[in-house]
């Protein structure tokens, strides 16, 4: 996984496992998602902050303060120093391709532009059923390896969130990091969960020069 701790803004990371799982249940997992449904299963449980999902559907689909959206050329430009960012990672098993996906706006792993030395705040929200996911911003580009967690290390401190379980009656596991993205040039975010970005759950970052 990446170098930094996985937290941002006072909230907890959830811890590699979760309480209240039992061995069936991580047999399943892994059956019906490998490595991610083993670790879905495995943190459901996990605390941490967590929100409905009716929440989630809304921020999946808003669109940021300062930030201009092409749905042609699935795109979301921002053009403020700072922003907050709703990035919902879920899955479309009807999909031929692209089954894994982060939405943003209503797009599916849209191109993001930030000016340079924008201060970026993601909240992250795990709204898969059977799948756990891991967010993080990279120097690392595409075609991504099964293992695309050992070179896909965070392009900026704080630049990653932690492994989100399966959702429960409780709700949907969330987590919130910020990061400033002081570097222009391009750059990724993608799951870190093996497989995941292989399967196509990533998407290109740019920081421009200026602000745009």
């Amino acid at each position: 996984m990446g170098q930094g701790s996985g937290q941002g803004n006072g909230e907890s990371a959830s811890p590699m496992m979760g309480g209240g799982t039992n061995m069936m249940g991580m047999m399943m997992g892994m059956m019906s998602g490998g490595p991610g449904g083993m670790m879905g299963v495995a943190l459901e449980n996990a605390p941490g902050p967590r929100i409905p999902e009716s929440a989630a559907k809304t921020l999946a689909t808003a669109v940021p303060a300062g930030a201009t959206v092409g749905r042609a050329g699935n795109a979301i430009t921002f053009s403020t120093n700072h922003m907050r960012l709703a990035m919902i990672a879920n899955s479309d098993n009807s999909a031929n391709d692209n089954r894994m996906f982060f939405e943003i706006a209503g797009l599916r792993n849209p191109t993001i532009t930030v000016p340079a030395g924008a201060t970026v705040t993601v909240q992250f929200v795990n709204a898969d059923d059977d799948e756990a996911h891991r967010l993080a911003f990279s120097a690392a580009a595409p075609p991504f390896p099964f293992m695309a967690m050992m070179d896909a290390w965070p392009a900026f401190p704080g630049a990653e969130g932690p492994v989100l379980g399966d959702p429960t009656v409780a709700g949907l596991h969330s987590a919130t990091f910020t990061f400033v993205a002081s570097r222009p040039g391009a750059y990724s975010y993608l799951c870190l969960i093996p497989g995941h970005a292989q399967q196509g759950m990533f998407g290109r970052f740019v920081v421009a020069k200026t602000a745009t």
